[in-house]
């Protein structure tokens, strides 16, 4: 999980992760001024392990959500 600078004020939250032999990237919401999803790094956090737990399931977490 990382977090994607796009401008000043705002960035984006990104989950990368390997499903099936693909690597795939997953924006979970944004972070700063004119987001309509914004998270913190708290909520970040807790979104990702949901996602690592349907990984852990095979499923997709994009498609899943």
């Amino acid at each position: 999980m990382y977090l994607y600078l796009k401008s000043k004020g705002t960035a984006s939250w990104i989950i990368r992760y390997q499903l099936f032999g693909k690597r795939r990237q997953y924006k979970i919401g944004g972070y700063g001024k004119g987001h309509e999803e914004l998270l913190d790094l708290e909520d970040a956090i807790k979104f990702r392990i949901d996602c690592r737990q349907k990984l852990n399931d095979g499923l997709d977490p994009k498609l899943d959500f």
